[in-house]
């Protein structure tokens, strides 16, 4: 016999049981087996998983000098490192009385080893509570359990010469493919108890996420607001589970009503905290004293100071007179909303040049002064409506938006947010949206007049 026979014969038979042992990682009992949900039926069932790859050892291995060279302890040594001492002896001793019906001279050594293998891999798992061994910890075990079995085949093998010849050809190799074995084992544990984790983790990301979401769609109008003079709504859908957009409106006295919209840097948690952050110090400080360019104010000095991630959001802000539709606005760096008259024109609201919410405290913003006629919309949007993109990479731009308006006149708020929002979605062709997509449009019927 040649001893690269014996190695090929040994990996052969290992690489088999590892390859069933990580499909068995995939099936409820071995998740049974991960969480230590130990039951008399699934120990049962380890226990014979163990014995029939110990039988499939032996069946596997080599006939040398009436004896059986093979990877039988591998079985055993599953067997009691994931459920116990019990465990592991009950596979040895099927994997043990197999060995010993098959005879020859070394056929009660080999019905030993399988059964101190199950002992000594289940005493490892006693003493560690449940908790798996390091992939060297296994190598040097299986060391350990293949000196016992030669010892133990030394003590009880006759004639003592022809075995000391076996073991000289075999002791090494054997310990060779029975390490590999058990250390390939222990890192699909490793891989599997990871893989769990992280599925977990992201579980209850999603959980989180998703009550996020609920509560930062909470935080938005729950609906339209109207009037016989004009209509106001908005909507927004994030590009992640949560998103840096937001728009409010909500009234400021009798006669007057407050709308906003921000688009925050950045996507995600971050931007989702910063946002709702912005929102509700705009909300407090829009008292109906407070002009547009007041409000932004005092919200940058907020935000300036306790701005330690250096983020920042473009606003704009206007109190719309619902009687006359004057508007008073100031802007933080925010794209110009768009006017649409009752002709069909779309022109861009002229908007004074100032930076962003979060950047330096002491920036003055300016309020401005227009007036939404009857028969007109005014729409609020950030960029995720005008970076829209679809498969060959163009945008949707602003000029695709005001050719949308443009056929919009006569129509409400929430018909000019739906029928844009709509559009938008046809554009994509079903893609990842890139950015969050933000409208807020204000509308005045010709009846207004």
């Amino acid at each position: 016999m040649q001893e690269l026979d014996l190695v090929l014969t040994l990996v052969e038979g290992m690489s088999v049981l590892v390859v069933i042992t990580y499909l068995l990682t995939r099936s409820q009992l071995y998740a049974a087996i991960i969480d230590q949900r130990f039951t008399l039926k699934n120990r049962i069932m380890i226990l014979l998983i163990g014995g029939v790859f110990s039988v499939y050892g032996t069946l596997a291995g080599m006939h040398y000098h009436d004896a059986i060279l093979s990877v039988r302890d591998i079985g055993p040594g599953f067997a009691g490192l994931v459920a116990g001492p019990w465990v592991g002896l009950g596979a040895g001793i099927i994997g043990g009385l197999f060995r010993y019906s098959q005879g020859g001279f070394m056929a009660l050594g080999g019905t030993l080893g399988p059964m101190a293998a199950g002992l000594i891999w289940g005493a490892v798992w006693l003493r560690r509570r449940g908790r798996h061994v390091s992939p060297l910890e296994a190598v040097l075990l299986a060391v350990l359990v293949e000196a016992v079995r030669a010892c133990f085949d030394l003590y009880f093998a006759d004639p003592l010469d022809q075995t000391v010849h076996v073991l000289a050809v075999s002791v090494i190799p054997i310990m060779i493919a029975n390490a590999a074995g058990m250390a390939i084992f222990v890192l699909m544990l490793q891989n599997v108890q990871h893989e769990r984790a992280v599925l977990a983790a992201q579980g209850r990301l999603e959980g989180e996420l998703s009550v996020a979401r609920r509560i930062q769609r909470s935080g938005l109008p729950a609906g339209s607001l109207s009037w016989p003079e004009m209509q106001v709504a908005g909507r927004l859908l994030p590009a992640l589970e949560v998103g840096g957009d937001f728009y409010d409106f909500f009234p400021v006295g009798d006669d007057r009503v407050f709308v906003t919209v921000g688009d925050v840097s950045g996507k995600g948690v971050p931007a989702a905290l910063f946002m709702a952050m912005t929102a509700s110090l705009i909300r407090s400080e829009a008292v109906p004293a407070a002009s547009p360019a007041q409000v932004l104010a005092e919200v940058n000095r907020h935000l300036c100071r306790n701005n330690e991630a250096m983020m920042f959001v473009t606003v704009f802000c206007g109190v719309v007179t619902i009687s006359t539709g004057r508007i008073t606005y100031a802007s933080a760096g925010h794209l110009p909303p768009c006017l649409l008259d009752r002709t069909g024109t779309v022109a861009p609201l002229a908007c004074s040049r100032a930076p962003p919410l979060g950047i330096r405290e002491t920036t003055v913003y300016l309020d401005q002064e227009a007036l939404l006629p009857a028969g007109s919309t005014l729409l609020v949007y950030t960029d995720g409506v005008t970076e829209a993109e679809r498969a060959d990479g163009e945008f949707f731009s602003l000029q695709q938006l005001c050719t949308v308006l443009s056929a919009l006149t006569g129509r409400t708020a929430e018909e000019v947010v739906s029928t844009v929002f709509e559009t938008v979605a046809t554009y994509q062709g079903g893609l990842p949206q890139s950015d969050d997509i933000t409208l807020c449009a204000i509308s005045r019927p010709v009846a207004a007049q």
